[in-house]
């Protein structure tokens, strides 16, 4: 189980996401299906091949690190970190190793623009 979470939202569609933050216990258990849940399709296949080229051995690497791959797929599809469930999002971002970029920055930047 990941020790924290991150609640991600796109300002643009509204749509909201969780990432987990930490060790994937999922991926080592399940393989590639909670990729396939989270709708990461090219990961999901990624990861299918992995498994089954390495006979589940390759799941045991990818739990390490495939949670931060899912966080950076959100932030380059547009998402935007809202909260998180344990401490303060700069805490989390320290963490990662990257910035976060959050939603109350993305809407006060669109405001900023919006009345010039």
């Amino acid at each position: 189980m990941a020790h924290n979470v991150i609640f991600f939202e796109n300002p643009r569609t509204a749509q909201q996401r969780n990432a987990p933050m930490g060790y994937s216990w999922t991926t080592l258990f399940f393989g590639p299906f909670p990729l396939l849940v989270r709708r990461e399709f090219v990961w999901f296949l990624v990861s299918l091949g992995l498994t089954v080229l390495s006979l589940h051995l390759s799941n045991v690497v990818l739990s390490f690190f495939i949670n931060r791959l899912y966080i950076r797929d959100l932030i380059s599809q547009g998402f935007k970190a809202r909260a998180a469930q344990h401490g303060e999002l700069a805490d989390a971002a320290k963490e990662l190793g990257f910035r976060l970029p959050t939603l109350e920055s993305a809407l006060f930047f669109e405001t900023k623009v919006a009345f010039r």
